[in-house]
């Protein structure tokens, strides 16, 4: 029985079944550690697990990943390799493949790849699963380390290719035969359309499956999930929530996207200290992407003093591992300090033209500044307009806002023209760029640029603002609606305020706003008279240290 499909109907027959039956009673344990049924304990999980474990070896991987965790107990990974050697008699190969990891990333001191490949060999022969497994991160690795290869030809990129399509056949066969590592890849590749057509639904199917105290990825992917509205309606409290539970299984992925949470403040109270304290133990534990936040953090004084020598330092850790986004800043970070003694101009152009290499297309507007202006490279005006003409016609929001602001100008050659300046704005701005509709409000708010003055138009622009996520407006929108008698588009932004808003008064008048409308209103948006309660339900978690970490502790259970 899967333990997700077990209700409180059934909790007293399997109970009485456990006094017989052993693998009712390990049935018995997961509820404890799921907490279906019953009120949630990893300690009573444990307890009964271990008791299990003397009849049927398999318990004993739930008591070792209890030892590896915290859950229940202090944790103690020696005491967990100890209840791992003890599954080894089940005839699973979970328990070999949970000592391969183990020994493989050094979670009991140093590194031992060989003992890793052993006790990875012994699983294949106990379980085929987890053999294709295996056989499928080999095959991912090869086709990586052959892409990352700059003297790769042609023909060994086809390989890789080929490699690539194999692994994933892999990962689905051994999904097939239960292995939830392998889920976890499949269905990560669904959510990325990484080799594979990018599909939600197949994604979140495979996350059901997982059982996430032997697979704690799972839990950081249910976050991810609700962040981006991937699969499941979105939702930036449930992700938060998600992703303070992963980052304390040790999930560094899940802490760099909580530090991500502070620091905009979806789901949480903005925070730009535990951002930044987050943001610094992920890149301790060398997460490159941390690195990049890091940087960030220091470029504009988030939670520390600004920094320009650290904040190169720490983006360029994150380029040198390929995170395109990381030479883009360096670029700019050029860009902002060129009048400055050390810098050097060629610098900033390298910058952008190696995140343009790598994939990130927001750089070729740096490389048409750099030749709009001479900066590192011959100026080059025909070059500089043709660039951002270019990406103009596939798109790019931010390649129409610069096009804009030619016209305006008269940059590039080109004669000022407010006209063709307005129409680019407009484009920016329906492409989702904010500083686009900010101008275009203005515009029509103040007359300028030869621009007549209209307060229908000036409105209209600022509503694109908050359609583009501009959360500092949606409370006034609301404000608008409402004194209109428009209650539908009130309640609406009234709940995106009292949801997304990076301003806590605003959240919680938006909250109490949401109660006196009609119960059909707040029904269409999926929350309302329940946000206030909510509101108060998390901050009784965070006096109570569950769920919201503080100040003091967060950076501590990291590195536990």
């Amino acid at each position: 029985m899967d333990i997700k499909e077990i209700d409180k109907a059934t909790v007293k027959e399997i109970s009485h079944l456990a006094k017989k039956d052993v693998k009712a009673k390990l049935l018995l344990a997961r509820m404890y550690f799921e907490g279906v049924g019953v009120k949630q304990s990893d300690m009573q999980g444990m307890k009964i697990a271990k008791k299990v474990g003397k009849q049927y070896p398999y318990a004993y991987n739930f008591v070792a990943y209890c030892y590896l965790n915290g859950y229940g107990v202090i944790a103690n990974p020696k005491t967990a390799e100890k209840y791992y050697k003890l599954a080894t008699q089940a005839e699973d190969g979970l328990a070999e493949f949970s000592l391969g990891m183990l020994y493989q990333y050094g979670k009991v001191g140093k590194k031992k790849a060989m003992l890793a490949e052993e006790y990875f060999d012994k699983a294949k022969e106990k379980n085929n699963a987890f053999s294709i497994y295996e056989e499928g991160l080999g095959l991912e690795v090869e086709s990586k380390e052959i892409y990352a290869s700059p003297d790769a030809s042609a023909v060994e990129k086809n390989m890789a290719i080929i490699k690539q399509r194999s692994a994933i056949q892999s990962f689905a066969l051994s999904a097939k035969e239960g292995c939830m590592p392998a889920m976890l890849a499949i269905a990560i590749k669904y959510f990325k359309g990484d080799g594979v057509k990018q599909n939600y639904d197949k994604a979140i199917a495979y996350l059901k499956k997982i059982d996430e105290k032997q697979v704690p990825m799972a839990t950081y992917c249910w976050g991810y999930a609700y962040d981006l509205g991937a699969g499941v309606k979105q939702d930036y409290w449930k992700a938060y929530e998600y992703y303070v539970e992963a980052h304390r299984k040790g999930i560094v992925q899940a802490t760099v996207s909580l530090g991500i949470c502070y620091l905009t403040g979806f789901g949480c109270d903005q925070d730009f200290k535990i951002a930044f304290d987050l943001f610094t133990s992920a890149e301790k534990q060398h997460n490159a992407i941390a690195s990049y936040y890091v940087g960030l953090c220091y470029v504009n004084g988030y939670g520390v003093n600004k920094d320009m020598k650290e904040a190169e330092k720490r983006l360029l850790v994150a380029a040198n591992a390929g995170y395109a986004q990381a030479y883009y800043e360096l670029g700019k970070l050029c860009d902002r300090t060129i009048n400055q003694t050390n810098n050097k101009p060629e610098k900033c152009f390298d910058y952008y033209t190696k995140a343009v290499a790598l994939g990130c297309e927001d750089a070729k507007i740096g490389v048409a500044n750099c030749y709009a202006n001479g900066i590192g490279v011959v100026a080059d005006q025909n070059l500089a307009y043709e660039s951002i003409n270019e990406l103009v016609h596939t798109g790019n929001h931010i390649a129409m806002y610069e096009l804009a602001t030619y016209y305006l100008t008269g940059s590039c050659g080109l004669a000022t023209d407010d006209e063709l300046a307005r129409k680019y704005f407009a484009m920016a701005a329906e492409g989702g760029n904010i500083n686009a509709a900010k101008l275009m409000q203005e515009m029509f708010e103040k007359g300028l640029y030869d621009t007549p003055k209209n307060e229908v138009e000036a409105f209209k622009w600022k509503e694109t603002r908050a359609k583009a996520g501009e959360s500092s407006i949606y409370f006034s929108l609301a404000q608008t609606y409402e004194k209109e008698q428009n209650g539908e588009m009130a309640a609406y932004w009234y709940a995106k305020t009292a949801r997304e808003s990076m301003v806590k008064r605003e959240r919680e008048k938006a909250a109490n706003k949401l109660v006196k409308f009609s119960k059909d209103l707040q029904g269409n948006w999926d929350f309302a008279g329940v946000v206030k309660k909510r509101n108060k339900e998390l901050k009784k978690q965070m006096k109570k240290g569950q769920l919201i970490p503080n100040k003091e502790n967060i950076v501590e259970e990291v590195n536990d």
